[in-house]
Parts: structure tokens; sequence; C-alpha cells
């Protein structure tokens, strides 16, 4: 078991990984950190803990967006063709857009 440190929001942290997945786990800390920094610019003055809740719904967005897209692609159906797909996906920006409106709020 190999451990490496990585760093996300200015904060170090240990984190243990199978040998030879370090690179890999830097390079998803690296871009956990890299959206964590656009949401701070887009937001400001947000806890660090509301910041990282974003950052997870975000890239949660991301996963969501890229399965549905693979699943799409595997039944031959093509990204966008499906009504109550592109309904959801809506739905769920509306969903991140309507938190990220709240945690920037005064």
């Amino acid at each position: 078991m190999a451990r490496v440190d990585v760093t996300v929001g200015g904060r170090t942290f240990p984190v243990a990984c199978d040998d030879g997945q370090e690179d890999r786990v830097r390079g998803i800390a690296q871009y956990v950190d890299e959206r964590l920094a656009d949401l701070r610019a887009r937001i400001g003055n947000a806890s660090d803990a509301h910041l990282l809740v974003l950052t997870c719904i975000v890239l949660g967005d991301e996963l969501f967006e890229s399965r549905l897209a693979q699943a799409a692609a595997a039944n031959g159906t093509g990204g966008g063709d499906d009504p109550a797909v592109a309904e959801a996906l809506a739905a769920l920006a509306d969903e991140v857009e309507a938190l990220v409106a709240r945690v920037s709020a005064p």
C-alpha cells in the first residue's frame, strides 16, 4: 500500500492508495483542487465546508453526465435524444445552480 500527500484547497492530506496508483491519485486530487478553486473564484465568501460540498456536487454532476452519455452510446440513442434524460439533466443543473446561488448569497 502506497501513501501520497495531496493538496486540496490549500491543505495537504495523506492518502493511501494501491502501489502504482500514486500519479493517478495526485492527478485526481489536482482536478478536485482546480474545480474547488473555480467555485471559490465564482462564489467568493463561502466557508470551506460549503465550497467542498458544492465541489462534490459539481463533480457528481460531471460523473452523472458521463454515465448518461456512456449509456446513451451503449444503447445507440446518442447524446440528448432521450427527452427524459435531457429533463433529468436540466433538473440537476437547476439544483446545482440553486445551491451555488444560496451559498453565494450574503
